[in-house]
């Protein structure tokens, strides 16, 4: 299954206070939140020890990735019986897992690493992206892709 989102968001956590499941529940991802929770990565953004990692001496050991997180609408822009399958049918979760892979990387990236030429990021799922700039203020993955919000530390 091959799904491309009309807009994401960029967070970047090296899962300080704030992880990444705050940031998107004061913002407009229910429905990125319930994907996570139904394939149980909300876990692996969840911190039970925020303190440990804002320790200079800790954070290496804090994990760190980057969430092209689709908002509300990219969801909605999807054909409703995609929608409702992926949330809705548990032999689709891997499918919605496989998803929710493509739109997370390893690592923390900035909008100030991406350039016009564009940086090549792996997902979880294996896949190659391409981050680009377009301008000072509009970013894109694969060209088709808007990035609405970059650098939203987490």
């Amino acid at each position: 299954m091959n799904i491309r989102f009309l807009s994401s968001l960029l967070l970047a956590s090296y899962a300080s206070a704030d992880d990444i499941l705050d940031i998107a529940e004061g913002l407009d991802f229910s429905t990125l939140l319930t994907a996570l929770q139904l394939t149980g990565l909300d876990d692996v953004f969840n911190v039970d020890y925020p303190w440990t990692c804002s320790s200079h001496y800790f954070q290496r050991f804090c994990p760190k990735f980057t969430v092209f997180a689709p908002t509300n609408d990219a969801f909605t822009a999807l054909p409703d019986q995609v929608l409702s399958r992926l949330v809705g049918d548990e032999k689709f979760r891997p499918h919605l897992l496989d998803l929710l892979y493509y739109h997370t990387a390893h690592g923390k990236i900035l909008s100030s690493d991406i350039d016009i030429v564009g940086v090549e990021v792996v997902t979880l799922n294996e896949e190659t992206l391409l981050a680009q700039k377009e301008s000072d203020i509009v970013f894109t993955i694969n060209s088709d892709t808007n990035i609405v919000t970059p650098d939203v530390g987490a």
